[in-house]
């Protein structure tokens, strides 16, 4: 490199012409309708129709499926409350003449109850309690296939 390339000259910059600077320029956006044509309101009628039907058949659709889950649950709770309705109406039978049925019938009751509504699938009791619902079954001489659809409900939680 030259000398020249190191020396830098403040006066030749001066001199040199600068230009102005541009305009502020000033723009608004036109609406988008405005410069569409007219063939273009039956293409967004046509939109409009095609989703219209598009929404209708899918909420038939979830009414359907809906409408599937509600008799599949219908027919669960018939099933689970068939399963025990034998047991609770001996228990409720029985109950009547002693107490200590009575007791294990107001702790029993509530726990099929939720089972046949399908809000609990298994129900875990402390030790005692297990043990008094079950010796008041067998003092009742429920039939060995209740007790155990009821043992497959209630369950011994473990202590800690």
């Amino acid at each position: 490199m030259s000398e020249e390339d190191y020396n830098y000259n403040a006066d030749e910059d001066e001199n040199e012409d600068i230009r102005a600077p541009d305009e502020p320029v000033r723009e608004q956006l036109v609406p988008s309708s405005s410069f569409m044509p007219t063939e273009d309101d039956n293409y967004e009628k046509e939109l409009q129709r095609a989703l219209e039907a598009s929404m209708l058949e899918y909420e038939m659709e979830q009414q359907a499926i809906e409408e599937q889950m509600r008799v599949a649950y219908e027919a669960e709770v018939v099933r689970r409350r068939e399963m025990f309705e034998e047991m609770l109406t001996t228990m409720k039978r029985v109950s009547r003449y002693d107490t200590q049925i009575q007791e294990v019938l107001h702790i029993v009751g509530p726990i099929v109850e939720m089972f046949v509504e399908q809000r609990i699938d298994a129900y875990g009791v402390d030790e005692d309690v297990y043990q008094r619902i079950f010796g008041t079954m067998r003092l009742i001489r429920m039939k060995q296939e209740n007790i155990e659809l009821l043992q497959f409900l209630i369950y011994k939680k473990e202590r800690n």
